[in-house]
Parts: C-alpha cells; sequence; structure tokens
C-alpha cells in the first residue's frame, strides 16, 4: 500500500476508517467498551504501523463500517462529491493502484470545467 500512497499521494488523500479491534484478544486487548478507548486503539494500531495516513475512527456500533458493507478490510475511492467511485471488498495495492491509475488519468484529462475528482 505504500507504493500506491507514494505514487498517487499529490493526487489523492488517503485515510483508515478504523472499525474495531482486527484481532481481538492479541496482545491482551478485546473490542473497545468507550469511544475514548477506541480512539486510542486506533491511535496505538496508527503508531504500531508507523502510519502517517489520517485515522478517522468509526462509532461503537460500527455505523461507516455497516453502511459501507460491514466486511474488516475493505478499500473505496470516495470522489469529491462523496460517490463510491471504487470498492473492493479486501484491499488489494494492486488492483487499488490500476484502479487510481485509470481515474487519474481520467480526471487529469477532463475538461478544466469538469467537476469530477478523485
Amino acid at each position: 500500500m505504500e507504493a500506491v500512497r507514494d505514487r498517487f499521494g499529490d493526487e489523492v488523500v488517503f485515510f483508515v476508517v478504523y472499525t474495531r479491534e482486527p484481532h481481538p484478544g492479541i496482545g491482551g486487548r478485546g473490542q473497545t467498551r468507550t469511544f475514548e478507548e477506541k480512539c486510542q486503539f486506533a491511535k496505538d494500531c496508527r503508531e504500531d504501523l508507523r502510519d502517517d495516513r489520517t485515522y478517522l475512527v468509526d462509532s461503537l456500533d460500527a455505523t461507516v463500517q455497516r453502511t459501507y458493507g460491514g466486511l474488516p478490510n475493505n478499500s473505496y475511492v470516495i470522489d469529491k462529491l462523496g460517490r463510491v467511485a471504487y470498492k473492493e471488498a479486501w484491499s488489494h495495492p494492486k488492483n487499488l493502484g490500476r484502479v487510481l491509475e485509470r481515474l487519474t488519468v481520467s480526471n487529469r484529462e477532463a475538461p478544466s470545467d469538469d467537476k469530477r475528482w478523485y
């Protein structure tokens, strides 16, 4: 995923939506019980992974995760108007890179009054 971010970082904003603890019980962590605890878990995850992306934290009842399909490792490309331009049930950097290439080239070649942004 780092290679995809390096390649498209000037044109695309990447972020993580922290939905729930991906491996409860490992490292002594269970699922969170408060939003504050969930924010701390997300911060710890970001630091442990040395991830420079922005982390957004989903609600305790997983509103974002349920809205976007309920799977644990989805990838989405959302355009500037908030539309889903691409979704993938499991994150595959190679697939995402191909999609971003197609979308960013298309966007660069669009007329200047075109409002699309990917």
